[in-house]
């Protein structure tokens, strides 16, 4: 069984990652699975019960909608484009978590038809419980850099079914990728609008021997991706106990005011996201901490 590698809990942050699918066929250049070697899609084959302890018998996750925030999708997409029969179990598995009550984040950087969105729709237990995020790192040249993915048009329309539904989406430009991102940021910026996503999320590139061979390996990058502002020690999300370099946090603070300035709600976390929907205390309590994501928001102290 491999319970360590489907859930994550991560203290600092206040989330729990479970991955129900592990590796992904998106072949993303930047992609940080390959620290793991989980590249082609497969089944995480763990039972209900074992994904039940796991949070039992942690002494940090806390059941209901006032507990931990539930995240799917850390290691590996799960909707993988063309295999309805990971598909069919990334959802199951998300409605069994969504009956725990607690709040939920999935994010998938693939498109997903409206009779798979209903049926997650569906056993929502509550406003606010879900939160749908997409990724996107560039208009103009994502198939470049993601070649086996949904197009951004097609992510951000899996978007609009989920909002046509009444769960709140989030787009994260994440990694946010130095001369690539920042130069389509206004041409996101027009379609976060126009397709009424409610949140923007923005991340940092990690860059780790692997993903720098990798990256440097694709003509486009090589010639384009300005990596001046690596290096920082950073955390992965979905293990906060391991650091690795990434370009630095504080390079996306201007696009985040940008952003807002354009009316446009964009933070450093999804656990923002969560808490801003839920109008409830952030469990990551970055203000506490004076950690380098506290940015003032407000969802730390509430």
């Amino acid at each position: 069984m491999e319970s360590s590698n489907y859930l994550y809990p991560n203290v600092d942050s206040g989330r729990f990652f479970i991955s129900p699918i592990l590796g992904c066929s998106g072949a993303c250049s930047y992609c940080y699975l390959k620290i793991r070697n989980y590249i082609s899609p497969r089944k995480n084959e763990v039972s209900e019960t074992d994904i039940f302890m796991a949070a039992k018998e942690s002494p940090h996750f806390i059941f209901g909608k006032n507990g931990t925030i539930i995240s799917i999708g850390a290691l590996g997409d799960i909707f993988p484009l063309g295999r309805d029969d990971l598909i069919v179990h990334s959802i199951n598995v998300i409605k069994y978590l969504l009956s725990w009550g607690n709040p939920v984040q999935i994010m998938s950087k693939n498109s997903l038809n409206s009779v798979y969105i209903a049926e997650i729709v569906k056993s929502i237990k509550y406003p606010e419980q879900l939160l749908y995020s997409t990724t996107i790192t560039s208009i103009n040249n994502w198939d470049k850099i993601e070649p086996g993915t949904a197009s951004p048009i097609e992510r951000l329309n899996t978007c609009k079914i989920f909002s046509d539904s009444g769960v709140h989406t989030n787009v994260l430009l994440k990694p946010f990728m130095p001369n690539i991102t920042d130069l389509d940021i206004d041409i996101i910026a027009d379609l976060l609008l126009r397709y009424k996503i409610d949140y923007c999320t923005l991340g940092v590139l990690y860059w780790t021997p692997e993903i720098s061979e990798k990256v440097f390996a694709n003509k486009f990058l090589k010639e384009k991706l300005n990596i001046d502002n690596i290096f920082m020690s950073n955390h992965l999300d979905c293990n906060g106990e391991e650091e690795i370099p990434s370009t630095m946090i504080d390079s996306l603070i201007p696009y985040i005011e940008y952003l807002r300035k354009k009316g446009i709600s964009a933070f450093l976390k999804s656990s923002c996201v969560n808490a801003n929907m839920l109008q409830i205390t952030n469990p990551s309590n970055y203000y506490k901490h004076d950690d380098k994501y506290y940015i003032g928001c407000g969802n730390c102290c509430i």
